[in-house]
């Protein structure tokens, strides 16, 4: 079975999340949403236990504004 590439990218960024290697998951997670066009802003913003660790650091809250402002666009 092969997963899908946003999978395989928030797959990467949540193993790079929970060895503290915040840096390459925010690579990951900025992949997933800029190339992949992936953007469960929901999900990462309240819900991913696995990203935890990049939740307070400032570039992940930039990612998410950009990801809620694109999750929008679909949303309405």
């Amino acid at each position: 079975m092969t997963l899908p590439p946003e999978m395989t990218s928030h797959l990467a960024a949540a193993v790079f999340a929970q060895l503290g290697r915040i840096d390459e998951a925010l690579d990951w997670l900025t992949h997933m949403m800029r190339a992949r066009g992936f953007v469960p802003y929901r999900y990462f913003a309240e819900l991913d236990p696995f990203i935890a660790p990049v939740r307070g650091d400032p570039r992940f809250v930039a990612l998410l504004a950009e990801m809620k402002d694109r999750y929008q666009e679909f949303d309405g």
